[in-house]
């Protein structure tokens, strides 16, 4: 055999052992590239079901905390009142139904029986215990629970919120949502893959619906299937989804019907974390199978065409070839090993070279392939991974700056956008202004400083996207018609402007610049929607926070403030301190309190700010708007005081830009009008800044009543004291008859008389009711005698006593002196009734003047008594008299 042949022979043989190699290699390093890519495809899509279904529970959470949060709800639901809750919520879970697909809001009393279903409004009062777990748990933890739950229709997810009333639990509110076949066919529309939920057998006993289960059947009794994207619903294996029961991923790939499907089986949790089913993501990876099995077969088809150049080549030139072809295998051996990159070196136009060339064209066309898969993979797993991060970041910061700041950098970070910026209306609905921005160098910066703002009906994208409610794309910035353009921003090429929308309520845009053109593009846009959507919510519950810690804020300087007025003392100081509480309370800068002062005229007697130069003012009742105020009793909100032509009677010349004046009111009676003001341009006051004035206004009424009800009580017991003092006077004073008593002790009665300067003489006076009536005098002979703080106390608390002793005697005196009286007025009747009696039991006169003489005689006891009867003058019938 010739050397050649010898040489030729192992080396074919060795180049054709690389080749099938290489073959090997690149196919098990494909399949392994795609399943590892499949893996991650399909944990980002099981992500995304779960952020779907978290976004449904932070949905029904916040609107069962709307309902619980509101005092009218409280109110009705604490009274039991159906008919009021029907009316406060029924229209807005019409609303929320329609555009959001909330299928179910229900009341419950405790522990879990049905109050009112908004759904369902004919059916109330079954007890729920059996099945609704979610209430039993909120009305026994008193906390908001949410999250999934199986149901008598089946699964659902639930926010269900306890509600209070006055400090006491009345029962609880929840909103459910739907996450079946409608939202299962949302992830299919937007992520391209069919989903399946099937629901534990025992969990879901309890429930009504009827399983969907077409022509197939799960494998596993445990599992019924409740919704499913496909008319015709696949399944995995017993041990995969055993495996997803456990709590665990598991994947499963097999052909059906010609058809290479991956599943990927992962547990269904509920509000309890406990495992009550499982989510089955199938994806249809025939294409991506099949077209990977192409360029498999063109690569092997290259190779075998290189192998057979190769072997005719080294036929005719084996000794040249020997050191390409090593440099070849070497190459080759490189790729296989992932090193993708290596390219053969090209030294000759032969063969050879041609086959170095053919092999380079074939690593790049691989190379393209699998860069092209991933680059599309990773810009997915990008868009849904950011949308994911704008979904976390929405349910964990309340301060909307914040909020917005991190949702616009994501935006610039993740995707790479040139710019990104938020805008929302201003409280007129004019302007969208800028809030939060990210963009080259520091144009953000500058915008933010300028106060940079876009009028609604101006000709750019933000008010068009904003007017119309619906994004609007510019996929050549040039060729807009309608379009801001920044000098900030040169390099924008491309641009999109999405609506930020609540239900009715438009709270501004999100706007995103890109340097490439036609960079937005439907699946970008619809990722980006969502996330404005998710902006939008966030920023109305931020919001809703805000106004409740704001109400919150605004009832406890209520409370504060009424404790301050009602402990004022003097009048002057308590209508200083009544304005300048309103201001403060209503964050204004002046304040002024009108009285009436005429039968027909009111005046601003105290101020604050710039209305202090206006005191003294008088205004006609019913004229200007304190007269009108005080004429009708009804609050007044005015944001431009230019639209009231009688402002002027209030204001002059003080340059008042927006006012709330409300009538202080006690019982029926208006006592006066407080007015409060801004003197600032664009400053306004909202609808409960006049509730708040008007809760502040009955409080100041009652307080100024409560004052003066004072000053006339005390003026009352002024009098009352100062005539208890002259009584008090004039009872000692007829007591003692004019004559004074006087009673002394002395010590010894050695010396009977008294130095003429004791060492000590203490004189205290005897006092009932402020009315002096005597005094007291302590005296002591002996040198340098003083009394102690505990002898002057002991002499301060006997006289106190004495004196209410003496007035004790006094009464005590008086009143038997009193009924000494009445027991000989009660003799003095007696006897007079007796003789009475006596003379009117007689017949004849004789025995009537011998019992009169008889019984005055011995009433009087008198030694001797005559009655002599004397006949008239004008009729003396000359007997003369008897006796």
């Amino acid at each position: 055999m010739r050397v050649t042949r010898k040489i030729l022979i192992p080396f074919i043989a060795s180049f054709m052992l690389v080749l099938a190699l290489l073959i090997g290699l690149i196919i098990a390093y494909a399949n392994i590239s795609l399943e590892t890519q499949e893996a991650s495809n399909l944990d980002l899509l099981r992500q995304s079901f779960n952020n779907a279904t978290d976004a449904q529970k932070q949905l029904a959470l916040s609107l069962a905390t709307q309902l619980a949060d509101n005092p009218d709800v409280q109110a009705a639901f604490a009274a039991g009142d159906r008919q009021r809750l029907i009316d406060l919520t029924l229209p807005a879970y019409k609303t929320l139904a329609k555009q959001y697909g909330v299928s179910q809001a229900q009341f419950h009393l405790p522990p879990a029986t049905s109050f009112l279903r908004l759904h369902q409004l004919d059916k109330f009062g079954d007890d729920l215990s059996k099945f609704r777990f979610t209430v039993l748990a909120a009305n026994q933890q008193h906390q908001p629970i949410a999250g999934l739950e199986i149901g008598r229709a089946g699964i659902g997810v639930r926010g269900v919120v306890p509600v209070t009333y006055q400090d006491h639990s009345v029962g609880t509110v929840e909103f459910g949502l739907d996450p079946g076949l409608a939202t299962l066919e949302n992830l299919k529309q937007q992520y391209g893959v069919d989903w399946q939920i099937l629901l534990s057998r025992e969990p879901a006993k309890i429930g009504t619906f009827q399983p969907v289960t077409g022509t197939a059947e799960s494998p596993l009794p445990d599992l019924l299937l409740q919704a499913s994207t496909m008319t015709q619903p696949v399944f995995t294996s017993v041990d995969t989804y055993q495996q997803a029961l456990q709590g665990h991923d598991a994947t499963y790939r097999t052909v059906i019907n010609g058809r290479s499907i991956v599943i990927l089986s992962a547990p269904l949790r509920d509000y309890s974390n406990q495992v009550i089913g499982v989510i089955d993501i199938v994806h249809d990876r025939t294409e991506i199978v099949q077209l990977l099995a192409g360029r498999m077969l063109a690569v092997i088809i290259a190779l075998i065409v290189v192998m057979v150049l190769g072997t005719l080549i080294s036929a005719v030139v084996a000794t040249r070839a020997l050191r390409p072809i090593g440099v070849l295998t070497e190459t080759t051996t490189a790729i296989a090993s992932g090193d993708l990159n290596r390219t053969a070196p090209v030294q000759s136009q032969d063969e050879i070279g041609q086959l170095a060339q053919s092999f380079n064209t074939m690593t790049a066309r691989l190379r393209d392939t699998i860069d092209s898969l991933e680059t599309r993979v990773e810009m997915r797993t990008a868009q849904v991974q950011a949308s994911a991060d704008v979904g976390r970041v929405v349910t964990s910061i309340l301060d909307p700056d914040q909020l917005l700041k991190r949702v616009v950098q994501l935006i610039t970070e993740r995707f790479g956008f040139y710019y990104a910026a938020a805008f929302t209306l201003d409280s007129a609905g004019q302007w969208a202004v800028l809030r939060e921005a990210a963009g080259p160098n520091n144009a953000a910066w500058l915008l933010k400083q300028a106060g940079h703002r876009l009028e609604i009906t101006g000709n750019s994208m933000v008010a068009a996207s904003i007017r119309d409610r619906q994004a609007r794309i510019a996929l050549d910035v040039g060729a807009e018609a309608i379009r801001f353009s920044n000098p900030l921003l040169p390099e924008t090429r491309s641009e999109v402007a999405l609506p930020l929308i609540v239900g009715d309520q438009v709270l501004g845009a999100l706007d995103v610049q890109s340097m490439q053109a036609a960079a937005f593009d439907e699946t970008s846009t619809a990722v980006l929607q969502n996330m404005a959507d998710q902006i939008a919510i966030a920023l109305n519950n931020a919001a809703q926070y805000q106004l409740e810690q704001q109400r919150a804020q605004q009832t406890t300087q209520l409370l504060e403030a009424s404790v301050e007025l009602s402990s004022q003392t003097d009048a002057t100081s308590l209508y200083n301190r009544i304005i300048e509480v309103a201001a403060n309370l209503l964050h204004a800068d002046s304040a002024a309190l009108w009285q009436p002062v005429e039968e027909n005229e009111i005046e601003l007697l105290y101020a604050t700010g710039p209305l202090k130069a206006l005191i003294g003012q008088r205004a006609p009742i019913g004229e200007g708007i304190a007269g009108r105020v005080h004429a009708s009793s009804l609050a007044l909100r005015l944001n431009d005081t230019r639209t009231w032509r009688d402002a002027a009677v209030d204001f002059g010349e003080v340059p008042v830009q927006a006012v709330v004046a409300v009538p202080m009111v006690w019982q029926g009676e208006p006592v006066g009008v407080l007015v409060v003001a801004h003197t600032y341009p664009d400053s306004i006051f909202t609808a409960d800044d006049g509730n708040v004035a008007q809760l502040y206004a009955a409080q100041t009424a009652s307080t100024l009543a409560n004052m003066r009800l004072l000053e006339q009580l005390q003026s009352t017991l002024n009098d009352l004291g100062a005539a208890n003092r002259r009584l008090t006077g004039e009872a000692w004073q007829a007591h003692l008859r004019g004559s004074e008593i006087s009673y002394e002790y002395r010590r010894t009665t050695a010396s009977p008389t008294r130095s003429a300067q004791p060492a000590l003489s203490l004189a205290l006076p005897i006092e009932l009711r402020g009315q002096p009536i005597g005094q007291i005098i302590l005296e002591d002979d002996r040198p340098q005698r003083e009394l102690t703080e505990d002898e002057r106390s002991i002499v301060q608390e006997v006289t106190q006593r004495m004196s209410l002793a003496l007035e004790s005697a006094r009464l005590f005196e008086q009143t038997q002196a009193a009924l000494g009286e009445a027991r000989r007025l009660a003799q003095r009747e007696q006897l007079i009734n007796r003789i009475t009696g006596q003379l009117r039991a007689t017949t004849t006169v004789d025995e009537v003047l011998q019992i009169a003489t008889a019984e005055m005689r011995r009433a009087v006891k008198a030694s001797w008594a005559t009655v002599k009867l004397t006949p008239p003058t004008d009729g003396d019938d000359g007997q003369g008299d008897r006796s």
